[in-house]
């Protein structure tokens, strides 16, 4: 099990310039910094050919907006959000359906924290 720090050093280097490991960042807990609410937003886009890059990089925009991801099925987009309390939440809430490329959106709080893990399989 002892492998030499060159071995290991060189797994890393060659790992990095392949792009698997895209950097390195402290795993901050938001609820630590006040951010006590996040929320799970599903939108639908009005359909048009260009809404769906120009509404992506809007919602991006958007102070409290954690993360965006594209879908396919019935909803465009699920919006994540991390808000320090119900009032900023709606600020939130209230930017996203004021955009006019939303046609819908159903917007979750979560409750309860089950599993986050941020580790990717690597077999």
């Amino acid at each position: 099990t002892g492998l030499a720090s060159s071995s290991v050093h060189y797994r890393i280097r060659r790992l990095e310039e392949e792009g698997v490991i895209k950097g390195y960042r402290a795993i901050v807990d938001p609820v630590k910094l006040g951010y006590d609410i996040l929320a799970v937003s599903f939108i639908r886009s009005r359909y048009d050919p260009q809404t769906y890059e120009r509404l992506g990089k809007a919602l991006s925009r958007i102070p409290g907006v954690w993360a965006v991801y594209f879908l396919m099925g019935d909803m465009d987009y699920v919006v994540l959000i991390r808000a320090k309390n119900r009032l900023d939440l709606n600020r939130i809430v209230y930017k996203l359906i004021a955009m006019k490329d939303i046609e819908r959106s159903d917007t979750r709080m979560v409750m309860e924290r089950i599993k986050e893990d941020i580790a990717v399989p690597t077999d």
